[in-house]
């Protein structure tokens, strides 16, 4: 019997990592590395590296929920998703103001969590990033839609597109392989082939082997964000007709009237931020792609040329 299961514990009791019985009031308290990284950061010598691991692992594992037989570890990454996405949203729907305040905070959040958990082995950003998806789903079905602006097959439509970027992503995960010859990823927690890049975002590496369904994953998602924007900011703003039966959000000067039209508003604003960045991405990818293919070609005309020399 694991000792997570024992009956001798009460409910705000748990065994620590270092199989020591603790209680979650203690989460404060006692934690040497913290004081240590503290001292050196005051005297100037920075945050060391390895107290920096140290604190990461003892919040993990000191962050508990009060639970029959022993208090149950939660993982950080859902609580920080699940408290600071729906508050930024609430947030930014107060005014123009608010927003940009709420987007700037943001940032820095994403920006501060990169710089604490480098070289750490975290699920923040994927969680991070799946939290947001389903936010911006159960907005646009739950807030959206009761608009009545949005068509039935544009619905279906948009959740197709999000269907195909999961079980891309999926794809690309089940591809993943383990090379003993190769590195060890830190976020994988194993090694993976030399040419492989670790992504925060997906919380897998991406090589040779994936490299195609991880696009197409990057594509379904950017389409989708895009998709689902344009639908919620032409139906919360007023709307123009820009090419076809395309159309694109002109007036949105009411769009704070009410806080189902700023909720829709905002995340539509969201959307885009995320569209934007990962569009990025898949840029970056697909040049890093044609590079590689150009180098794998001239490598292979060399090769033939001394061959056939």
């Amino acid at each position: 019997m694991s000792p997570e299961s024992n009956n001798y514990l009460c409910c705000c009791e748990y065994i620590d990592q270092n199989n020591q019985i603790n209680h979650i009031l203690a989460c404060c308290c006692d934690c040497q590395d913290f004081d240590e990284g503290m001292e050196s950061l005051i005297t100037g010598h920075g945050f060391p590296q390895h107290n920096k691991q140290n604190c990461f692992s003892a919040c993990t594992d000191r962050l508990r929920l009060p639970w029959i037989g022993g208090a149950k570890r939660i993982s950080p990454e859902i609580i920080l998703s699940i408290i600071f996405i729906p508050l930024f949203l609430l947030i930014a729907t107060n005014g123009i103001v608010w927003t940009i305040l709420a987007a700037i905070a943001l940032v820095l959040l994403l920006i501060c969590m990169k710089l604490f958990t480098q070289n750490c082995c975290t699920n923040f950003f994927q969680v991070w990033i799946n939290t947001s998806f389903i936010i911006l789903y159960l907005v646009f079905e739950l807030v959206v839609i009761p608009f009545l602006e949005i068509l039935l097959e544009e619905n279906i439509a948009l959740t197709i597109v999000i269907l195909l970027g999961c079980y891309w992503f999926w794809k690309a995960k089940k591809c993943c392989v383990i090379d003993n010859s190769g590195w060890h990823c830190v976020g994988c927690q194993k090694m993976v082939p030399i040419n492989s890049t670790h992504s925060l975002w997906l919380g897998y590496c991406i090589g040779d082997y994936n490299i195609k369904y991880y696009i197409m994953g990057l594509f379904a998602m950017v389409s989708s964000l895009l998709y689902g924007c344009n639908l919620t900011l032409t139906t919360v703003c007023h709307p123009f007709l820009f090419y076809g039966s395309v159309l694109l959000p002109d007036d949105c000067s009411y769009a704070y009237d009410l806080f189902e039209l700023a909720l829709s508003f905002v995340s539509g604003l969201y959307g885009l931020g995320l569209a934007t960045f990962f569009s990025i991405m898949l840029l970056h990818q697909m040049v890093e792609v044609m590079v590689d293919n150009v180098c794998k070609r001239r490598r292979f005309r060399k090769t033939a040329a001394n061959t056939l020399a």
